[in-house]
């Protein structure tokens, strides 16, 4: 804890569950779209899983280079992990709006171009710097509208329904308490 600062950086209890409970479930919804929209689309059900995975394994795993098995656990574990990690990064950015009076339709929305925002930063902004194998992918209707509608969305409809959730991670400081030492 930092000494005189008026926010106590203690991570409220139940936020890490809470991040880890709707990123993986944003996640799967996710997931199961992006397989979805492969099949529909005509291109390989593995699509997605590989794409994912290539930003563990590298370009092998999008020529199949690298074995299948090891491809689709990779592709699964980071895709989990990374809809874990913006899950957290979206009720940081989230808890100090309920605290401001924000309604729960303007969270939801919230969610949605959250979702937007995170395709366009990851796919627009950071892989033509560092995975630049991503910019030739044909991304179509379910680029985007899938991170919006099928990730954002259900992070949005996760921080409305769960009250527990509403909570800011970062709490001030009661005033008279910000000048005590620490010993």
């Amino acid at each position: 804890m930092l000494r005189n600062s008026p926010v106590d950086f203690n991570p409220r209890e139940g936020v890490v569950l809470h991040s880890v409970a709707a990123g993986s479930f944003a996640g799967l919804v996710l997931g199961i779209g992006e397989l979805m929209i492969a099949l529909v689309s005509g291109r390989s059900l593995l699509e997605p899983v590989l794409v994912t995975s290539s930003l563990v394994l590298g370009p092998g795993a999008l020529d199949r280079t690298v074995p299948g098995s090891g491809s689709i656990v990779a592709g699964s574990v980071a895709h989990f992990l990374l809809s874990i990690l913006f899950a957290f990064l979206f009720f940081l950015l989230v808890g100090p709006r309920w605290r401001s009076g924000a309604n729960d339709y303007l969270v939801f929305v919230f969610g949605i171009t959250y979702g937007a925002l995170i395709w366009s930063v990851n796919l627009l902004l950071v892989a033509p710097l560092f995975f630049p194998r991503f910019t030739s992918l044909h991304q179509g209707w379910g680029g985007m509208s899938a991170y919006a509608f099928l990730y954002g969305a259900v992070l949005g409809l996760y921080a409305v329904a769960v009250p527990s959730a509403r909570e800011p991670i970062f709490v001030p400081k009661p005033l008279q308490n910000r000048h005590e030492t620490v010993t």
